[in-house]
């Protein structure tokens, strides 16, 4: 299951923007799989105050989260919805961690 805290500053309801963790310290980030652009906080939509590469919090690359890792991280009031993988993560494949 994958998890969106809403539509994307960028694309905006063209994409998701998806909970991600880093694979090495699982800080929990957010990312669009779209434009690759990443934030630590939700962006607000049509609002780009930065443009961030994923390699920014993820350099070792991503997981995605479980609801348990979301909510135990305090970021459970951004889930918007939950998302059965339908294409986002083979757009997201680049930045996927090799286990």
């Amino acid at each position: 299951m994958l998890y969106s805290a809403g539509a994307c500053s960028v694309c905006g309801e063209m994409s998701e923007v998806l909970f991600a963790k880093n694979a090495t310290s699982n800080v929990i980030f957010f990312l669009c799989p779209a434009c690759g652009i990443a934030w630590e906080k939700p962006p607000e939509l049509f609002v780009v105050n930065s443009i961030d590469p994923v390699e920014k919090f993820a350099p070792e690359g991503i997981l995605f989260p479980s609801k348990d890792d979301i909510n135990s991280a305090g970021l459970g009031t951004f889930i918007r919805k939950e998302l059965v993988d339908t294409g986002w993560l083979s757009l997201a494949k680049e930045w996927i961690a090799q286990e």
